[in-house]
């Protein structure tokens, strides 16, 4: 899996690149059909604004928006919501196998 950190009106510290490359890789045990992951960071205005787009060959691609006062709150919040996409799609497609 392609990880892509781009940074906006920022420099980002390597640690945090390092501690989000950690966090996508719990990805990778959700949903293992993915091909690559584009992370945004901005700094607009004093708000640390975080966007996960991750995307995969057989099914959407999950987007999470999020923003917070810290890096670290902004990456765990998008982290969590595309989680939560990720799953719910799984689930659905576990689900549509099962009634057939």
């Amino acid at each position: 899996m392609e990880v892509l950190i781009t940074r906006r009106h920022t420099d980002a510290h390597p640690k945090l690149q390092n501690y989000i490359e950690r966090k996508l890789e719990r990805l990778r045990r959700i949903y293992d059909h993915l091909q690559g992951v584009s992370v945004v960071l901005d700094d607009a205005g004093g708000r640390h604004a975080v966007e996960i787009s991750a995307s995969a060959d057989r099914g959407p691609t999950f987007v999470a928006h999020a923003e917070g006062e810290t890096w670290h709150e902004s990456a765990n919040l998008a982290e969590s919501r595309r989680e939560s996409q990720a799953r719910r799609f799984k689930e659905r497609r576990v689900n549509r196998r099962r009634r057939a």
